[in-house]
């Protein structure tokens, strides 16, 4: 049978509407169908296989057709950048894969295993040399200050009020008669012990409530630190070793005449990668070189 084209624009119009409202008719039908034949499938098989609970479909649509039951994924081996794995298959002696420097959560993973649990050099004893001057240091997620008290010890404690967890000093460097929260004004002693808190409950115990304290140790007028409850148990060793090369310096009784901050915009291991190999020195650095017994061949 023919079919009657419409000549008039209203006409044409209307008939265009009728043409869409068809083919969305039919395009929501077969979206039915499919949903109706899925539904069918996923039916019969938990009735068959109650107990399989990863399942994938295929992509044929035929009434009856077999599920596919999907094996049960390794993560370590199904992510090709997943930390486990690429630890277990480093190669000692050769270079890292990207992710070691690029990764947030190897990141993460260098800041616990590395910065939060070893002795770190964080000031000179020099940059807090009255009662009460402070420098703080932000180690990934921490804050520390590190301060001179009143009977001219240093300590650290971590820049964490104990009330509501706000941070403490803010500025780099200062000087303070006590610390206060700027919060709650919750008022702390250079030693760390709560001075003030306001009006608290009966039987309110500010002992308990004293500043977070870090390991800290000066060697030779360098303040090292360590963030971990169980810090290394060598450094006495270690301190003993660096001391007769450090102390004729007097670093202890020198002053801050300025200070250079240089920032790395890099990983932290490419840069000390970069320190503790000499094998790019001769090229970049040959004035340095020159100072060195002969090394990889060069001669001065």
């Amino acid at each position: 049978a023919s079919v009657r084209v419409p000549t008039s624009a209203r006409t044409r119009r209307t008939w265009r509407r009728r043409s869409i409202m068809q083919y969305c008719c039919t395009i929501e039908w077969k979206k039915i169908r499919f949903s109706s034949q899925v539904f069918r499938r996923t039916l019969a098989l938990s009735n068959n296989s109650s107990n399989n609970s990863s399942i994938s479909y295929s992509n044929r649509s035929e009434a009856g057709t077999p599920m596919t039951v999907a094996p049960e994924g390794d993560p370590r081996t199904d992510n090709p950048d997943n930390p486990d794995r690429l630890i277990d298959e480093r190669r000692p002696g050769y270079c890292l894969d990207a992710p070691f420097y690029l990764s947030e959560e190897f990141f993460r993973r260098d800041i616990d295993a590395v910065f939060a649990s070893t002795w770190i050099f964080a000031a000179a004893a020099a940059e807090v040399p009255e009662p009460g001057d402070f420098v703080t240091i932000d180690i990934g997620d921490y804050s520390v200050i590190i301060i001179r008290d009143d009977d001219e010890n240093i300590r650290a404690h971590h820049n964490v009020c104990r009330h509501r967890g706000a941070r403490l000093l803010s500025e780099a460097n200062g000087s303070v008669g006590n610390i206060v929260c700027s919060y709650h004004q919750w008022t702390y002693s250079p030693e760390g012990d709560l001075m003030s808190a306001g009006v608290q409950a009966p039987g309110f115990d500010r002992t308990c409530f004293s500043l977070r304290s870090v390991n800290v140790r000066v060697v030779a007028g360098l303040v090292f630190i360590c963030l971990s409850q169980n810090p290394p148990e060598d450094f006495a060793e270690v301190a003993e070793r660096i001391a007769p090369y450090i102390e004729p310096h007097a670093l202890d009784k020198t002053k801050v005449a300025a200070q250079v901050d240089l920032i790395e915009h890099s990983n932290w291991k490419l840069v000390m990668e970069n320190n503790r190999e000499c094998y790019h020195c001769e090229a970049g650095h040959p004035e340095l070189t020159c100072t060195f017994f002969p090394t990889y061949g060069y001669a001065p």
